[in-house]
């Protein structure tokens, strides 16, 4: 957790998928999030998986 990347930080094209794991997170801050938003866009378009629980 002391290591994580703010989504902002991270580069989409270094990554194969992005996972979004249940509860609060998931149904309320990550959709109206700009910077997840694109995240996951760049992640599918480039023929990545998007996964959610």
């Amino acid at each position: 957790m002391r290591a994580s990347l703010p989504i902002a930080n991270v580069n989409p094209k270094d990554y194969q998928g992005i996972y979004f794991t249940g509860g609060h997170g998931v149904l309320w801050d990550f959709p109206n999030n700009a910077d997840f938003e694109a995240a996951t866009r760049q992640i599918y378009q480039q023929g990545g998986d998007v996964m959610s629980v």
